[in-house]
């Protein structure tokens, strides 16, 4: 570095001789700036994982419900924990058997507030710390159904209220309440009722409010005595009508994820 004076005797600093070893320099200290400045992933604050007390295999059950600070899983397999993480149905998991063969109470607390999907990308890594589970993507064509927005309009109210999700049984009758619900969510409930993956289509991004009673349809749609009743022709009709949305069967190309490897036994807490 050389010192200069201007012709009117201003002093001012330059650089002489070759630059570019500084030019490099300087390089390297804003990369490592900006690598230092940058947050360290979110981590859940307390994630206890304990054998399900009780045992729960309603398939119209929710097992997963998550607020802004929390996540709480009741009953739920490490299949169930997998999907729910990586935001594909039960179906889409791929891996040992015995994924779906234990039942597990999990409840994780965060401080602050955090979107879904940050919540989701967070218990990615309690599941990598407890269970060693380890996945990768992939994509399948697979029979499934695409849940969208009926043409007629929705028939559901966004909620404004905060806390947890639920979704349960309406006693006496062929139903379930929902609130606070997402359509992730429902869509999830629906892939285990109708066993076949259900892709949430709707761009619906809120929660909702709302009560999906089937009673009616089972009873119009009452096959003749020896037949078989089917469910899925059921659900689709009450969606349309209770709720304002529609499914409809076809094959698509799904994200899958495939389990590479995970442990039986939980890390202690």
């Amino acid at each position: 570095m050389e010192v200069r004076k201007s012709a009117r005797g201003r002093i001012f600093w330059g650089w002489s001789g070759n630059t570019k070893p500084m030019t490099r320099y300087f390089l390297f200290l804003a990369t490592a700036a900006a690598a230092f400045s940058q947050t360290a992933p979110a981590t859940f604050d307390v994630a206890s994982i304990h054998t399900a007390a009780v045992v729960n295999r309603d398939p119209h059950a929710i097992a997963i419900h998550a607020s802004p600070m929390s996540v709480t899983m009741r009953s739920v397999t490490l299949k169930g924990a997998i999907a729910w993480s990586w935001q594909v149905s039960e179906n889409a998991v791929q891996g040992p058997g015995w994924l779906d063969r234990d039942y597990y109470d999990v409840i994780a607390k965060v401080a602050e507030p955090h979107t879904e999907d940050e919540l989701r990308r967070m218990f990615q890594a309690v599941l990598a710390e407890r269970f060693g589970v380890k996945v990768h993507r992939d994509r399948k064509e697979m029979q499934a159904y695409v849940l969208t927005v009926d043409k007629k309009g929705l028939k559901m109210t966004e909620t404004t209220a905060e806390g947890e999700s639920v979704i349960a049984p309406v006693p006496k009758r062929q139903a379930l309440s929902m609130q606070r619900a997402s359509m992730g969510e429902f869509a999830a409930l629906l892939s285990r009722v109708l066993q076949t993956p259900v892709v949430d289509e709707t761009q619906l991004k809120g929660r909702y409010d709302a009560v999906f009673d089937m009673t009616k349809y089972a009873q119009d749609m009452r096959p003749a005595e020896g037949a078989q009743m089917d469910p899925a022709n059921i659900i689709t009709t009450a969606l349309r009508e209770e709720m304002g949305l529609r499914i409809a069967a076809q094959k698509v190309a799904l994200e899958i994820v495939v389990v590479d490897h995970a442990e039986q036994l939980p890390q202690a807490n």
